[in-house]
């Protein structure tokens, strides 16, 4: 894509995002109806899958759907199981044939779009009925891991076994339990400061020295396989673990504004998705009085070291709190528009029209610029001719400043990461420390 090209697709993108940030762009899902025990909210989202121009809403008090602004629901009260644990969904995926399935705290339950079947020890050959997490591989299995020491393969109506303790490989991690596949078909769990995956043939376990982590407790709490099998993990002390290409890249609250401080007992990075061009969508809650909820994102085109944008959520009030704001994202999806779901852990469903991916196709057709660089308080322009009104533009996209150029631009109070700066006709790249 040459210069042209570029200009016209990055102000084409910002157009229509500063004309949505004007439209209000949130919309929020948030049910109406409902008792005392949250019979039919959506309240407490684990996860949220989007297909077919249909949104699946995995929550605490059962499986929701979202089609063209109605909002169906299924429990305990209207599928024929009323057993209401069965309806405790901890995680969710979607198969090849567009089947959900649903690990919950009474089985595993497969939704067809027309019915529904449980999988328990009754009727299966599951050794237990509470389970953590699910996925779907590219060798058409489900796999799943409960809360005790077993991980299940299923396949059509075959169920194989893998009894952890037998095998004497370490059990999942179970406060952020949580299971993967790759690209390759290989499945992946957490053990603490363990890695596991199975290649197929065998389980292999990670030296306990693989994970950078602070030797005085801090283990990994979640994890995520990236499309081009990267790692990236949250651990317990809130930090940011990447390792790609053979490297591990870390961020804390000390080198990435937005990334929280850890607080023992307490829990601000919720989720972690990635868009479909390989961006990474980080969830981090908000506090109250001090920080909006938000999503970190780090953008795949641009250097590693220099990496986050910020999207900061809409305040969408709470039952509990005084503070619109003391919610986090604890799901995140993209549908086939380009549309940006986001689950809260209070009730709610967000849904932002126009989700900016990144506007630099190739770093190499931006024009580098001729002054200092990265910048911290100020940008000064070098030129001989009178520059005018500039605009200076997030990696996502977004406008953040328009200004008239006097002698130097105020950045001070950006956030940390890659801008963008338009000058006339040209596009200038420049880091903000």
């Amino acid at each position: 894509m040459n210069l042209f090209k570029l200009i016209t697709v990055f102000f084409c993108i910002v157009f229509l995002i500063n004309e949505l940030q004007s439209q209000s762009d949130w919309k929020l899902y948030k049910s109406t109806y409902g008792d005392l025990q949250m019979n039919d909210t959506l309240f407490n989202i684990r996860k949220i899958i989007t297909t077919k121009n249909q949104v699946y809403v995995a929550t605490a008090y059962g499986l929701a759907t979202i089609k063209d602004d109605v909002i169906g629901w299924f429990n305990w009260n209207n599928t024929g199981l009323t057993n209401k644990i069965t309806w405790n969904i901890m995680d969710m995926c979607i198969d090849k044939d567009d089947n959900i399935w649903c690990a919950t705290n009474y089985g595993l339950l497969k939704y067809d779009g027309s019915q529904f079947t449980i999988y328990t020890n009754a009727n299966s050959g599951l050794k237990t009925n509470s389970f953590t997490g699910i996925t779907f591989n590219s060798n058409n299995s489900i796999w799943c891991t409960d809360m005790g020491k077993y991980i299940y393969k299923m396949e059509d109506t075959t169920i194989q076994v893998f009894d952890l303790l037998a095998l004497n490989i370490p059990l999942p991690y179970i406060q952020g339990s949580f299971i993967q596949a790759d690209k390759q078909g290989n499945i992946w769990y957490s053990s603490g400061k363990l890695l596991v995956h199975y290649d197929g043939v065998q389980w292999i376990v990670s030296d306990s020295n693989f994970v950078p982590l602070d030797p005085t407790g801090e283990v990994i709490r979640k994890f995520y396989i990236t499309k081009d099998n990267s790692i990236v993990i949250i651990t317990s002390k809130e930090n940011v673990l990447i390792f790609r290409n053979g490297i591990w890249y870390e961020y804390s609250h000390e080198n990435i504004t937005g990334l929280p401080e850890y607080e023992p007992g307490k829990k601000y990075i919720f989720t972690i998705f990635e868009d479909k061009i390989g961006n990474l969508l980080v969830g981090v809650a908000g506090v109250y009085q001090k920080e909006k909820p938000k999503i970190l994102v780090l953008d795949k085109n641009i250097n590693i070291n220099n990496l986050w944008s910020s999207i900061d959520l809409p305040p969408i009030g709470t039952t509990d709190s005084s503070d619109p704001n003391i919610y986090a994202p604890s799901a995140i999806a993209i549908d086939d528009d380009n549309k940006l779901w986001v689950g809260t852990n209070v009730e709610g469903v967000l849904l932002f029209n126009q989700y900016p991916t990144s506007v630099v196709e190739n770093e190499s057709n931006v024009t580098q610029l001729v002054f200092q660089n990265p910048v911290k308080n100020y940008l000064t322009l070098d030129s001989y001719q009178e520059i005018g009104d500039i605009e200076i533009f997030s990696a996502l996209g977004i406008k953040v400043i328009e200004t008239d150029y006097k002698d130097r631009i105020d950045v001070s109070g950006l956030s940390a990461g890659v801008y963008f700066v338009k000058v006339g006709d040209k596009i200038y790249k420049f880091v903000k420390f």
